[in-house]
């Protein structure tokens, strides 16, 4: 199966939207990464960094190998120069995130989904963004038809991406991996060279509040501002997803905070949304834990969670 990008702006299978309302988005498009003007790149080097240099791309397998009926998880790893950092699929402020812009599986595997594990939050110069650093990795589950038949095959990923520092250049790249489709009943192996990429990425992967009976997370509106709650919290901090449109007011101000309770106030444009989601990461006794959140609009919400 191939998928490939469709339009910009629009979701289009595992395609990340990209009509975002960043500052280097209104000069830079999805669909330009590859050509853009060497003057985005602009900035105290003392010559111009490579981004072939700055980022290396590679594929991993949860398992030995595929089986019929059954589903297993293929890692995207993206590993980053120190110093530099990617963008997660809400780039916040400026950035862009990385685009996934084609994948090829042999017959009879299909991507049912990707997984965007939680970024940190990057505070500078007045402005949020949401990154990675050191290593992004974007895990896609992967599905073998039971009718599959033993073979040997290839995956193939084609992704794009933005890689910042003081100044940021457009970069792509492709990986590939042989693959084997096992006879029906065939037991894989795990593999073990790549856990703690699969650990890592898999701990920061955020879930639904009503899976954790410890969770304690709600969000309700207050007029025009969302607020977060998690019973016994440390610190909260916010990572807004959709809608792009209707950003918070302030994510410097209100996007991270002490204590069980965090205030984040949206402006008028909030009005003309019926869906809000984002993820909540809650430190509490000393670890953090990531949570979906998704709510109606502030027109007519209805509280979520206890």
């Amino acid at each position: 199966m191939r998928l490939g990008a469709g339009p910009v702006g629009r979701r289009w299978g595992i395609i990340v939207p990209m009509g975002c309302r960043r500052t280097i988005g209104g000069v830079l498009t999805a669909l330009s990464l590859a050509s853009a003007p060497a003057a985005l790149a602009a900035g105290p080097f003392d010559r111009q960094p490579d981004p072939a240099e700055l980022v290396s791309m590679r594929l991993a397998l949860q398992e030995s190998a595929l089986t019929p009926g059954a589903t297993t998880m293929l890692a995207v790893v993206f590993d980053i120069e120190p110093g530099w950092h990617l963008y997660w699929k809400n780039p916040g402020d400026t950035g862009m995130p990385i685009a996934l812009r084609s994948i090829e599986t042999p017959p009879g595997v299909e991507v049912e989904k990707v997984f965007w594990p939680a970024p940190e939050r990057y505070a500078h110069t007045g402005l949020v963004d949401y990154i990675y650093e050191d290593q992004a990795v974007l895990l896609l589950r992967l599905r073998t038809s039971p009718a599959a038949k033993p073979d040997q095959g290839e995956i193939r990923v084609r992704a794009e991406w933005l890689v910042c520092r003081e100044a940021c250049l457009p970069g792509s790249g492709s990986a590939d991996m042989p693959v084997r489709i096992l006879p029906v009943g065939g037991v894989p192996k795990w593999n073990r060279a790549d856990s703690r990429v699969f650990e890592s990425a898999l701990a920061r992967l955020p879930m639904p509040p009503e899976v954790d009976p410890k969770a304690g997370v709600a969000a309700a509106w207050d007029g025009h501002t969302l607020v977060l709650t998690a019973k016994g919290a440390d610190r909260l901090t916010w990572f807004p997803d959709e809608p792009y449109d209707a950003p918070p007011a302030d994510a410097l101000r209100d996007g991270s905070g002490a204590g069980g309770t965090l205030r984040v106030a949206y402006d008028d444009r909030a009005r003309d949304f019926t869906r809000f989601t984002g993820v909540l990461a809650v430190e509490r006794d000393g670890r953090t834990r990531w949570y979906t959140i998704e709510t109606t609009g502030p027109g007519g919400a209805s509280p979520v969670g206890p």
